[in-house]
């Protein structure tokens, strides 16, 4: 009798976790330590960040994206999905129209007030926040895991991690060059060593010389670029008044008196593939060695 009851209580246990398709439910952790639940692999997902959107894309889940924000604009494919509204602002309404089984955000937008109307609606929500190149293979594996695609995911990592020793190999022997990158030219906004620009300078074999900064994204005033010297300086496009501010820049008295402006090395470089922590970082990668170290990338005949 008592061997009965046991198996009664643990087939109904079984039917509590286990939705009426037979699937069984999932708990997932985010990158915020929450625990999300799922009763299957997401068919509706948002995306609440770009970054988040190229992810979801490259792992092969478009079909699943059914709303973006304004700013997802890569792939091709992204920009004809439902708009939902601006990264920190997103448009509830809008959102719950879509019906998504998942809503997948990244930390760096995040408003806490929409976040806990989306999350008192019911909606489920994934969170993911990488800071560094490792991170992002982490998030990567991560929402692969939440979606289903952790095989996609694990050989997209180890593309990406190959792509990079390519290039690391590259720059054996150079020598470490000043330089200096900037986020914005109104005012001047450059990258310390805790950004993950940071790292990249680093990995490319710059000399960051804003390094130092206890802040991620620090104001850089003219009289230190003209005391730095950098010996390259690399600025982020992604403005939309981007060639008139470059021209000026390019042109300003503190500008023309460093080593990179005499020596033609002042670069402009796609916001898209070195401001977001996507799979085309690498790609920023690439761009940023051949910017500072273009003699890495020659080939002799």
């Amino acid at each position: 009798m008592k061997k009965i009851i046991l198996i009664t209580v643990v087939l109904f246990l079984i039917c509590l976790i286990t939705p009426s398709g037979g699937e069984t439910a999932r708990v997932f952790k985010d990158e915020l330590g929450r625990a999300v639940t799922l009763e299957k692999a997401p068919q509706r997902i948002v995306s609440l960040a770009p970054n988040v959107t190229e992810i979801l894309f490259a792992l092969g889940l478009g079909d699943k994206v059914v709303g973006v924000t304004n700013f997802c604009n890569y792939p091709e494919e992204a920009k004809q999905k439902e708009k939902v509204g601006m990264l920190l602002n997103p448009n509830i309404e809008k959102i719950l129209t879509l019906k998504p089984d998942l809503v997948v955000w990244n930390t760096e937008g995040e408003n806490k007030q929409t976040f806990i109307k989306l999350s008192k609606l019911g909606l489920k929500i994934f969170i993911i926040g990488p800071r560094t190149i490792e991170a992002l293979f982490n998030s990567i594996i991560n929402v692969g895991n939440v979606c289903d695609k952790r095989k996609e995911a694990e050989d997209l990592v180890l593309s990406m991690k190959k792509r990079l020793s390519s290039i690391e190999e590259k720059l054996k022997g150079v020598k470490k060059v000043k330089v200096l990158f900037l986020l914005d030219l109104k005012p001047l906004i450059s990258v310390s060593k805790n950004s993950f620009h940071g790292e990249m300078i680093e990995f490319a074999k710059g000399e960051n010389i804003e390094s130092s900064s206890p802040d991620r994204y620090p104001r850089i005033s003219w009289e230190e670029v003209v005391k730095q010297r950098p010996d390259v300086i690399i600025v982020s496009n992604h403005r939309e008044d981007f060639r008139k501010l470059f021209a000026e820049f390019k042109n300003s008295p503190a500008i023309r008196v460093t080593p990179a402006f005499e020596n033609n090395r002042v670069h402009e470089v796609k916001s898209d593939l070195v401001d977001r922590l996507a799979p085309r970082i690498i790609y920023g990668f690439e761009n940023l060695v051949k910017i500072i170290h273009p003699e890495a990338f020659f080939i002799e005949p």
